[in-house]
């Protein structure tokens, strides 16, 4: 079941609404958003490993970037890793001393790689140099299930569990509600820029084919999108049909969604009010900025709802 997410029955007007404070490199309201980057700051300053999971798009690197500011060796080098490339691991920890080292899709680290990567976290030997003790943060990544790989034998449990001292999901976009929105009208407002045109909102239309889109390839895919749209779009409005042809939800998941989707517009547009609202905690001048109206119109919306 795909989180609601509020559809303005007007523009979405890009300079009017106020723009999320970017935490970390990511921006977004969803509670899901908000509790891994509380998650980040609480375990910033202090951890050693990490393990990031999530699908692919969703911002893993991100999450990984943001922890290595948030940790006591953020003065150090960031270093990222292919860990799909098998020797690549095992001559990149010298890089990251003093640092951090990001290792994206570990799971993709051949088994019989896993033992040696599991001895260069503790220490490796740079060259002909004797032994050095590992000096670095990691964090390593993950878009697949770790833990049944280790069921399967796919995967050493002993890696795992040195890997995941501190664990963070990264959720997809499509459980992210708001964000959607959020994100679309943050892109839009980059590529505009970027592009040197003078688009100053998504239209309603434009943002029900959004919401309702599954995103698979996530903020990843949202963020090609609103990229093409912007260099379609010939006024000062991203319409629906500056939007790239997006695949349509599988026939199961229509059917289950359907029941949930009101078929009235005032229904529809008061049920995503009241979401927004939820997401501000009540605050009513952050969810009137949010959906670019005025706090008077957001009164009588919420009088009527």
């Amino acid at each position: 079941m795909y989180a609601q997410t509020f559809i303005p029955s007007a523009p979405l007007r890009i300079e009017a609404a106020a723009e999320p404070a970017m935490r970390h490199g990511m921006v977004g309201m969803s509670a899901p958003l908000q509790r891994l980057l509380a998650q980040m700051e609480r375990i910033g300053p202090y951890f050693r490993t990490a393990l990031v999971t999530g699908e692919g798009g969703t911002g893993k690197e991100m999450v990984a970037r943001g922890l290595h500011v948030l940790s006591q060796r953020s003065g150090g080098p960031f270093v990222v890793c292919d860990a799909a490339a098998a020797a690549e691991p095992l001559t990149r920890f010298e890089a990251a001393r003093g640092g951090t080292l990001f290792l994206d899709e570990v799971g993709e680290v051949p088994l019989t790689i896993q033992a040696r990567l599991l001895h260069v976290l503790h220490q490796y030997r740079p060259g002909s140099a004797a032994a050095r003790p590992t000096d670095a943060l990691i964090v390593a990544s993950s878009s697949r299930d770790l833990k049944g790989m280790c069921a399967a034998g796919e995967f050493r449990k002993d890696l795992y569990y040195r890997l995941a001292l501190v664990e963070l999901k990264v959720h997809p976009l499509r459980d992210r509600g708001v964000d959607i929105v959020v994100l679309s009208r943050y892109f839009a407002r980059q590529f505009a820029v970027i592009r040197g045109k003078e688009i100053t909102a998504v239209g309603p239309a434009a943002l029900a084919a959004l919401a309702a889109y599954p995103w698979p390839g996530n903020v990843r895919e949202l963020q090609q999108v609103l990229c093409k749209a912007v260099m379609h779009c010939t006024g000062d409005t991203i319409q629906l049909e500056d939007l790239p042809p997006l695949s349509s939800l599988p026939p199961r998941v229509q059917t289950a969604h359907q029941s949930d989707v009101p078929t009235r517009l005032d229904e529809m547009v008061h049920r995503h009010v009241r979401t927004v609202m939820e997401s501000c905690g009540g605050n009513k001048l952050r969810a009137a900025d949010l959906l670019g109206i005025s706090r008077s119109t957001l009164y009588r919306m919420l009088e009527h709802s």
